[in-house]
């Protein structure tokens, strides 16, 4: 599958990456939110050591790089006056107002290597409309690449807005790597919305009701499948964990990639493929990563420091302690799943039936 580009547009490059930096103003976290919805981010800059500041803040969410401003403004017809002015427009500011050329030459060469490439091309809100009217006028091949760009932009918002509004990248940086295998569904999630939606820039409250109907009729057939009795049809090896997907509250804290591992599982069904339900798979897995990122490293695991000897002399109310303190690897806490769901047990006989399970590995 060809891969998603995204081309900022030089000033809202500068904005987004500021915006991160001093974690302030209505861009914040956004450069995120675009890096999953992209495989790779590029903007122009000249000033390499921004480059280093900013972009290695990024990853593992996308690649993020600056292409070649130089080699490519070669292809970049010269502007005239008018084409100036009516850019100084489209970003609010005088006619006369100083940096006009280099505004051009960046937008327009973005424009053209988001055209080649078929990728997108990216400028905050308050400069889209302006920017449409300069596109309408002077450059309109490039207007269809705006507006499906900006639908897609205001999917995403609405996206993070209502289902993901707790989402904070900074706190999950070092789990996001485990999302990698649900990216594309909800890459396609958008991008399948904004190409039914195609023909706006922008979505009407009519269309945002649709969505919003939409993922709640699949979030219903979501939670029906991942009913136990439902599951228990194929051959899923961590049943219990659909409870996770379903729940925000579990009764200790499940590692995201055993979350992930099941919803691979999941995403192999055949009848889970016809329903159509990747997209809100997804976005269950990234409500879990928003909601739960403080229990993501699990402690030193209680199971693993103990000897089965030292088990048999417990008492049960030092042996509920343990269960009930969650201090559990995740090689045990599937274990944990398991035994509760087939045997039932508790207490002494379901430590020693934990520590069995090293016996069998």
């Amino acid at each position: 599958m060809a891969e998603k580009v995204l081309f900022l547009e030089p000033s809202s490059a500068l904005s987004l990456f500021i915006a991160q930096k001093i974690q302030s103003g209505p861009l914040v976290n956004m450069i995120y939110k675009l890096a999953l919805l992209y495989d790779r981010i590029e903007a122009t800059f000249y000033d390499s050591a921004l480059i280093e500041t900013v972009y290695h803040s990024v990853p593992p969410y996308a690649k993020v790089d600056s292409f070649d401003l130089l080699n490519t403004m070669n292809k970049v017809p010269e502007p005239n006056g008018e084409i100036i002015a009516d850019l100084h427009r489209a970003y609010d500011e005088p006619e006369d107002a100083e940096g006009g050329e280099y505004a051009y030459y960046g937008i327009y060469t973005t424009l053209m290597k988001a055209s080649e490439t078929k990728g997108h091309f990216y400028t905050q809100p308050s400069f889209r409309e302006g920017f449409l009217a300069f596109c309408k006028k002077h450059k309109p091949d490039y207007l269809d690449l705006m507006k499906q760009s900006f639908l897609c932009f205001d999917i995403l918002k609405l996206i993070f807005d209502e289902q993901l509004s707790s989402f904070s990248p900074e706190l999950t940086l070092n789990q996001i790597k485990e999302f990698t295998p649900l990216k594309i569904d909800f890459q396609n999630g958008i991008f399948n919305l904004s190409s039914e939606l195609s023909g706006s820039y922008r979505l009407s409250e009519e269309q945002k009701n649709y969505i919003r109907k939409k993922l709640a009729h699949e979030e219903q057939e979501l939670l029906e499948f991942l009913k136990p009795e439902n599951l228990n049809k194929f051959d899923i090896s961590k049943v219990e964990v659909a409870a996770e997907i379903t729940s925000m509250a579990m009764p200790f804290p499940l590692p995201l990639g055993v979350l992930i591992s099941f919803a691979q599982e999941i995403r192999e069904i055949r009848e889970f493929n016809k329903k159509g339900l990747n997209f809100i798979l997804s976005i269950y897995v990234l409500k879990k990563l928003a909601n739960a990122p403080a229990i993501l490293e699990v402690p030193k695991c209680k199971i693993c420091s103990l000897s089965r000897g030292e088990i048999e002399v417990m008492s049960d109310e030092e042996c509920d302690k343990i269960i009930l303190s969650h201090e559990f690897c995740e090689r045990h806490i599937i274990a944990y799943l398991n035994i509760r769901k087939i045997y039932g047990l508790w207490g002494k006989d379901l430590l020693l039936m934990m520590k069995k399970m090293d016996q069998l590995r």
